[in-house]
């Protein structure tokens, strides 16, 4: 999947360099469909610790990895702002006997972007809301901590966008704020990749 996806990144990176990033500047106004996949270690612990090479160590408590499939849309502003919803379906692929190993959850964030000359997409998201709407902990309404800037390629005249995974693994927050889990606090390390198709 990662060949595939960087080998996309490499295409439109080509097609793009015709247009250039004015291009890229004028077009990249409006929604975009995308679906991403991403892979999680979670903690409902302390949080974890950088380990001074990008990566993370795991805090006392324990653990699970989780997997999933976001798909939604992102609208882009002319004036570097935009907002993302987005629909996950995530599986808990370390969980025991008689759990419930799927839920389903819907979320929204706000965030700002740059572009850079050579196309590239810098986004940084600010922190968003989540609600869990089937599956294991339905009824869950929370919030996700901001997440630090993530890069991608804008290709094919602003109609397509890639990312993969970056030298950065995210740390992110979760906290509940009502629902069955209210009160926690959970902290996860994951990496993402997507594309995005103008609409």
């Amino acid at each position: 999947m990662k060949r595939v996806l960087w080998a996309l990144a490499a295409a439109t990176t080509i097609i793009a360099i015709g247009g250039g990033a004015v291009e890229a500047r004028t077009n990249l106004n409006g929604t975009y469909a995308f679906t991403s996949t991403r892979s999680c270690t979670t903690t409902n612990g302390p949080d974890f610790i950088p380990d001074g090479s990008g990566g993370f160590i795991i805090n006392d408590g324990g653990f699970f990895r989780q997997i999933a499939t976001d798909s939604g849309t992102t609208t882009y502003n002319s004036d570097g702002t935009g907002m993302t919803t987005n629909r996950s379906v995530t599986m808990n692929i370390s969980a025991g006997s008689g759990v419930s190993i799927v839920s389903i959850s819907q979320s929204s964030a706000t965030f700002t972007y740059t572009i850079e000359n050579d196309n590239q997409l810098v986004t940084n998201f600010d922190a968003g809301t989540f609600e869990t709407i089937a599956g294991a902990g339905t009824g869950n309404i929370g919030t996700f901590s901001a997440r630090p800037a993530r890069q991608a390629q804008i290709g094919n005249g602003a109609n397509t966008i890639v990312s993969g995974p970056a030298e950065d693994i995210l740390d992110e927050t979760l906290t509940f704020i009502s629902g069955p889990s209210k009160g926690l606090v959970q902290h996860r390390v994951c990496t993402r990749s997507s594309i995005s198709v103008k609409q």
